[in-house]
């Protein structure tokens, strides 16, 4: 275990790793569906909800922001759904991260992917 901890530190600026810790700090971030999908007169469904973040959202950003100062954005698809500000999508009553967002799927059952870019 010490030789992982020691290999882990050395290589702290390897690609790989920065990948990996990307990946682990995307994961904490979640979809909660608000509302059961109302079926839009385009054919689609139209799904409103939260994207919400498991833990505390201000470690989360701040190891995001050491890692890439790029923007980040979320994403269904190729669909932007809207940008990460971290101040601007604090809720004020609970103090918790929760971005609202907006997308079309064309079942209520279809599984959906949102991803994060930066």
């Amino acid at each position: 275990m010490e030789k992982l901890s020691s290999d882990v530190i050395s290589n702290k600026d390897d690609q790989q790793l920065t990948e990996v810790k990307l990946a682990l700090l995307a994961a904490s971030f979640f979809f909660e569906l608000k509302w059961a999908p109302k079926y839009d007169s385009s054919g689609f469904y139209i799904c409103q909800g939260e994207i919400r973040v498991r833990g505390d959202h201000t470690k989360i950003f701040m190891a995001l922001r050491r890692m890439s100062a790029a923007t980040m954005e979320f994403h269904k698809g190729s669909v932007p759904l809207g940008k990460f500000e971290h101040l601007k999508d604090i809720c004020p009553g609970c103090y918790r991260f929760r971005k609202k967002v907006c997308f079309f799927v064309r079942h209520p059952a279809e599984v959906i992917a949102l991803t994060m870019t930066m």
